[in-house]
């Protein structure tokens, strides 16, 4: 019982934030159909991301085993 009044005070209390989040996500969908490529723009920054890491790791690894003559 207190749980539930607590937690309509605590609604009561932030609801103009409430509606700012509301219409945030409304703006956001808004954006999102007008541009849809945005969804893929963090799928190839990862994938980009990953390529880079992944050429350094070959490159440490041949590195690593190149044996002690390396800067002879």
């Amino acid at each position: 019982m207190w749980l539930q009044v607590l937690l309509l005070l605590i609604l009561f209390v932030l609801r103009s934030r409430i509606s700012l989040v509301v219409a945030l996500f409304y703006e956001a969908g808004k954006c999102l159909t007008s541009v849809p490529m945005l969804l893929i723009q963090p799928i190839w920054t990862f994938l980009i991301l990953a390529a880079f890491f992944i050429y350094w790791f070959i490159v440490l690894i041949h590195i690593a085993t190149l044996g002690r003559n390396f800067f002879c």
